[in-house]
């Protein structure tokens, strides 16, 4: 039937497109060769699992590495009885050798396959996806040629995407509320609340899942959570190990999944406690929404119901209770908690284990530290609310050793990638014509992509600045201009134009006036801040910078740095930003509290 018809984009045209653009194969070889540090764990060539596809004795032959992803997404309205009339499973893939601000970008993530949901229901991922792995499979070997000279080969180093779809992809049951439910060990849906470390769980090994599938072939049905043979082992590989290649999400299982328990556990206990009504602590939520709007955090606008509290789930986007989980602390600033206090324990904690499984880099000396907080933090759900624990907190006990393995997790999580299905929601809205809609879906997508790299857009680093003022640099105040002209090492051209901005877009990040930037780290841990004040544009350059947040200590119960502004002015260039994550500066009590925020 023509509404069971998939749509393939083949991997190898698209990226042979893609890589005659010079400047993004130089980008890529860069970057795949860059020396990687000992210390910290950025990307997945960090991690020890990598092996470098640059061929010294060969450097004209690379082999590409590609995340793949898979989800479904519908097209239409979801509310009424034809909910998943439109519903489509989308295949996506980014160029893994790219640095994670390019590949994060929408114009990085390229189509794969677009399929009717109801076929993948109806004929299983093993049908539907076996031409995108008989490509894959034949892409290991195929080389590509270039323009320039060099071929390449391609190769999936993961296979991302949310819970179900991983297991479904790999072959496992696809419920979670009995049975075995990890993908990585034999851990029962009995066993979750009672194992906390890896360490006590029976991996899933190559040898365990041959063994599994014998088991299934001779008696058929469910063998320890395995359904079938999945249609990955077609691709393969050598030392092909599914749970290596089926990454978890933090999106899915940390945003998703353990956040929102942790706070409505939290909240319903300040509640009971008759610390703060709930009442109360929405009208703090607003206040904070609207002291810090627009500084690249999505404010939680939902006003939290006793029914949100009593059923466990807060509702809202991951991005929204993130920031949750981020203000609540600040928000409970100044309250009178008793001694001892187990759900502000918790909610720390839960912020602590945000800000390491979120951090754009990772120390290697950090992971052990981190088996330690996940259980620590599981026993304390397990202590303040016994029934709390789902197979998402299970899934978490396994992020240490993934992450020493391939590298941070938001380096393979969904996020920017289901980013890519607004795109085609969008296109359907604009279309209106629903038949054979893979189709038109697919076809205007690469049109657009053609578009994107004809016109070179995909080599700009996109830079948006808001409304301002241009002067000359003798204009400026002359404390100001003079540690402009050091920064800049503009000597003392004072008759330079200057164009003075509000606000400033760049990459993806968001800075505007009143947020903080880390400029140094003292002893490791300690970051030197400096509040912006100005951001300044000079010879087509961007300089932020403003006066200097000294640290006199960390508050724990806020997880904030109490600061105090120095008279000292200080610029940094935007190209070399100590870090490209803004913090957040409140002023509770009249002190300053900078917290350290990573955007999602």
């Amino acid at each position: 039937q023509s509404g069971e018809v998939m749509h393939l984009v083949p991997i190898s045209n698209m990226l042979q497109c893609v890589l005659t653009n010079d400047i993004i194969l130089a980008e890529v070889i860069e970057y795949l060769g860059q020396f990687i540090s000992s210390g910290n764990l950025s990307d997945f060539r960090d991690g020890s699992a990598y092996q470098s596809p640059l061929n010294p004795a060969n450097p004209m032959n690379l082999e590409i590495p590609i995340i793949m992803y898979t989800d479904e997404f519908e097209v239409c309205n979801p509310i009424g009885s034809a909910k998943t009339k439109h519903k489509i499973a989308a295949v996506y893939y980014t160029i893994a050798g790219l640095p994670p601000s390019k590949r994060s970008k929408r114009e990085y993530i390229f189509l794969s396959a677009l399929i009717p949901d109801k076929a993948r229901k109806k004929l299983g991922y093993n049908i539907v996806l076996e031409p995108v792995i008989r490509e894959l499979s034949q892409l290991l070997t195929k080389h590509i040629a270039l323009p320039s000279g060099h071929q390449f080969t391609v190769k999936a180093i993961a296979f991302c995407g949310d819970n179900l779809s991983a297991h479904g992809l790999g072959g496992f049951q696809a419920t979670f509320s009995t049975g075995y439910i990890c993908r990585f060990c034999y851990t029962t849906y009995g066993e979750i609340s009672n194992i906390f470390l890896e360490n006590q769980c029976e991996l899933r090994t190559p040898t365990t899942h041959c063994n599994d599938l014998e088991n299934l072939n001779v008696d058929g049905g469910n063998s320890r959570g395995l359904k079938q043979k999945s249609i990955l082992f077609d691709l393969a590989y050598p030392n092909f190990h599914l749970s290596d290649f089926l990454l978890p999400d933090v999106m899915h299982d940390f945003l998703e999944g353990c956040v929102p328990t942790v706070l409505t556990i939290v909240i319903k206990s300040v509640k009971e406690s008759k610390i703060l009504s709930l009442s109360a602590i929405n009208a703090l939520i607003k206040s904070f929404t609207s002291d810090k709007s627009g500084f690249g955090l999505n404010p939680y606008t939902v006003d939290i119901t006793p029914k949100h509290i009593n059923d466990g789930k807060i509702k809202g986007t991951a991005a929204q209770k993130w920031w949750l989980l981020v203000h609540l602390p600040l928000i409970f600033h100044g309250m009178n908690f008793p001694e001892n206090y187990r759900p502000l324990e918790l909610l720390l904690k839960c912020r602590e284990l945000g800000a390491i499984l979120l951090a754009d880099s990772i120390p290697k000396s950090v992971v052990e530290y981190l088996r330690y907080l996940i259980h620590y933090h599981h026993t304390l759900v397990r202590e303040i609310s016994p029934n709390s624990i789902t197979p998402k907190f299970h899934f978490l006990i396994h992020y240490p050793s993934i992450i020493q393995r391939f590298g941070p997790p938001r380096r393979y999580w969904t996020m920017r990638f289901e980013s890519k299905h607004q795109y085609f929601k969008d296109l359907a809205r604009k279309c209106k014509n629903f038949k054979n809609i893979t189709y038109t879906l697919s076809t205007r997508c690469q049109n657009f992509q053609a578009v994107t790299l004809n016109s070179e857009i995909l080599c700009n680093n996109e830079v948006k600045c808001g409304p301002g003022e241009r002067l000359t640099l003798s204009d400026l105040e002359d404390d100001l201009s003079e540690v402009l002209k050091n920064t800049a090492d503009l000597g003392f051209f004072d008759n330079d134009i200057v164009y003075s901005c509000q606000w400033l877009n760049a990459n993806g990040v968001s800075y505007r006036k009143g947020c903080v930037l880390v400029t140094a780290l003292v002893h490791e841990d300690i970051p030197l801040f400096t509040k912006v004040d100005f951001i300044i544009n000079i010879r087509g350059e961007w300089y932020l910078g403003g006066k200097e947040l000294t640290p006199q200590q960390f508050d724990r119960q806020t997880w904030s740095f109490v600061c105090k502004e120095a008279s000292t002015l200080q610029f940094q260039a935007l190209e070399s930003l100590f870090s490209r994550s803004p913090a957040l500066c409140y002023q509770l009590d009249g002190v300053n509290h900078v917290a350290l925020v990573t955007n999602v």
